[in-house]
Formats: C-alpha cells, structure tokens, sequence
C-alpha cells in the first residue's frame, strides 16, 4: 500500500478517539462571562468546506428540537436578522478562510455574541473566545474537530 493511502486509512482508524479527544475540547469550553446568562434569539453557525460539515450536521440533528433557529452561513456576510441578541458560532480550521474571518468581524461590528472554533491563524489572533483545535490536518478529516464543539456551544 502506498504512503498517501496508509495516511488515509489512519486517519479513518482514529476517528473514533478524534471525537472523544473533540469531547474533551468543546466541553471543557466556557461560554464568557459577558455572554452568560444571555438569552439568544437564534444562532448562525458560518463556516466553509471542511469546516462547515459540522454546522450543517448540527443543524439538521436539532431541527425542530432547538429552543431557538439554528442557520448555517457560507458567506462573506451575516444575514440581516441577526443582531445583538444572537449568537455567531464562527468556524474555521486554517483560521484564514476569507469568507468566514469577514462573517466574523461583521458579527463583531455587530455586537452579535460570538464563538469561535479554529486550530489558529487570524481568526484565532483576533477572536477571544476562540476554542483551540489540533492544527496540521485536512479539514475534511476533522468532522469531530467541527461538529463537536458546535454542540458544545450550542448546549451553553
């Protein structure tokens, strides 16, 4: 087998402790103090590729369960509903996708509450609150990485 292929297989073989290791990360986040206790009206998770699958699989698991509607933005923008009274779960693997740092600094301007999810780059620089995943991987191999601190936030 060649090298590229036994990555692959690897990568599919640990899957299972990537989740718990996901586990351990989004729940040991906490929600910031100036967000707590906050009641949101919705919640917009913004993420692209990769690093937008665990938005879109979160949403459908909680449609019609969600206390509150959950929407999924793949764009340089926020919808215009969203305001101070909604929560921005901002998702990024690189930290440096284009589209999702401008969702980010527009939910900043907006003074919308915000979470971030990345393994570095800008968006980590720039975010506060930013829960710190493993680096040095394909996006699309870091399902748990994206899904499961989506959820974590989501239940905070």
């Amino acid at each position: 087998m060649d090298k590229k292929k036994e990555e692959i297989l690897g990568i599919v073989r640990s899957f299972p402790e990537q989740f718990w290791k996901a586990v351990e990360i989004g729940y040991s986040w906490k929600l910031p103090a100036r967000l707590k206790g906050k009641k949101f009206r919705g919640v917009i998770i913004c993420g692209m590729g990769g690093s937008g699958i665990g938005g879109l699989i979160a949403r459908e698991l909680l449609e019609g369960k969600a206390k509150v509607p959950i929407f999924v933005s793949q764009d340089y923008s926020l919808p215009e509903f969203a305001g101070r009274d909604w929560l921005a779960i901002i998702v990024s693997y690189s930290g440096n996708t284009e589209e999702t740092l401008s969702a980010f600094r527009e939910a900043k301007k907006r003074k919308i509450g915000i979470a971030c999810i990345s393994s570095g780059g800008i968006l980590s620089k720039e975010c506060e609150n930013c829960i710190s995943i493993p680096p040095n991987f394909a996006p699309r191999t870091q399902l748990g990485m994206t899904f499961v601190p989506v959820m974590a936030v989501l239940e905070t």
